[in-house]
């Protein structure tokens, strides 16, 4: 489903779609990088390579005790297990996050979730809103920052408890370094739209096995402060990916990249642009 925005006085249109092609700001006729998309590839999640390793290696363990010979087929198969896990919990948080839109807009419409584990999920969320005082102000907000060119997607805007805050909801089973840093991206982007100053932030990690919530107030200064470095590092390495490819490009071909004068100038692409390529 595509969703278009203005914003900057309507002199910025922003368009998300659901199908791979992500944010396009129509006016500088480019795609935009998302929040999300520009934290993968500069954090290095916490847990995740260690996890990785385990649940590919429990998964050749359990094949192996049921009494399989094919011993290359098995560990074929383990090298995506840790894939198969991770494409199902996405699909459980897009359910709970569909749900919790449906819920607050409006609780009778809201069609419940199929999966065990998200419906856990939408449980604890109910649980945080009833255990605060909630008055909603927007859902699925598309954010945009036009100086340094990115874009995102916040879960909600709202009061909570008197103070404007902004909230992202994780069906996760722990509080991790990016969910903060990912509310700075937000915030930063929403004070650029609109002028106005962020200081609260929430997330809330809603257990999938137990149905509780586990909220984090997030102060924003901190990681508002922060964000840009991301942005910055998220760019280089664009650049840095252009650099390599050119390299081995020229090389295969028997010829330098670049002359002298070239190679001594920084190839740095700059926070609102694509990737370096002249």
């Amino acid at each position: 489903m595509n969703r278009t925005i203005k914003c900057y006085d309507g002199q910025r249109t922003v368009t998300y779609t659901d199908d791979g092609h992500g944010y396009y700001v129509h006016e500088k006729e480019r795609s935009m990088p998302g929040v999300t998309t520009i934290i993968q590839d500069t954090v290095i999640k916490q847990g995740i390579p260690q996890w990785m390793v385990n649940v590919n290696n429990e998964y050749a363990l359990r094949e192996l005790q049921k009494g399989r010979k094919d011993w290359d087929e098995i560990f074929a198969e383990a090298k995506g297990e840790h894939r198969r896990i991770r494409d199902e919990a996405g699909n459980v948080g897009s359910d709970t996050h569909r749900y919790i839109e449906e819920w607050l807009r409006d609780p009778m419409k809201a069609r419940p979730p199929v999966h065990p584990q998200a419906f856990k999920a939408c449980q604890a969320f109910c649980a945080w809103y009833k255990q605060h005082k909630v008055k909603v102000i927007e859902c699925e907000k598309i954010v945009y920052h036009d100086e340094l060119g990115y874009c995102g997607t916040l879960d909600v805007e709202a009061e909570v408890d008197g103070e404007r805050s902004i909230i992202d909801n994780k069906a996760a089973s722990g509080f991790w370094r990016e969910m903060p840093l990912q509310l700075g991206g937000y915030a930063l982007a929403l004070e650029a739209m609109t002028g106005r100053r962020y200081d609260h932030g929430w997330v809330n990690v809603l257990d999938k096995k137990t149905g509780t919530p586990v909220s984090y107030y997030v102060p924003l200064a901190q990681v508002k402060s922060l964000w840009p470095h991301c942005v910055t590092w998220y760019r280089a390495l664009q650049t840095l990916d252009y650099t390599t490819k050119e390299i081995d490009e020229a090389t295969k071909e028997g010829r330098r990249a670049w002359s002298k004068q070239q190679i001594s100038t920084p190839r740095v692409a700059a926070l609102s642009s694509e990737p370096t390529t002249s």
